[in-house]
């Protein structure tokens, strides 16, 4: 798997935040490596600041499974495990 690149990263953001402007949304985006390190990071003017967090911890869930993160997105079913958000990033918060 090819390293991700910064340029590359801010790409992702980009059409991101496009996609969001389109539909009404302000949005988090966090980028991060396979090795689960913050690679980028862009919170649109008006999004949420609890979104911050959460968007990285989204980032690194959908790393540590292995998983895009569409896959945390989905509902969940009783009796089927499900990927949780237990990788919060411990940075300052409120």
């Amino acid at each position: 798997m090819p390293e991700l690149t910064l340029d590359h990263a801010r790409r992702l953001v980009a059409q991101g935040e496009a996609a969001a402007r389109e539909i009404g949304l302000k949005a988090v985006f966090a980028v991060l490596d396979k090795g689960a390190n913050l690679v980028t990071f862009s919170r649109m003017d008006g999004a949420w600041l609890a979104s911050n967090e959460l968007a990285i911890a989204k980032a690194r869930t959908a790393v540590m499974f292995q998983a895009p993160t569409e896959a945390l997105n989905a509902p969940l079913q009783i009796g089927e495990p499900a990927l949780h958000f237990d990788h919060i990033h411990h940075g300052g918060c409120c």
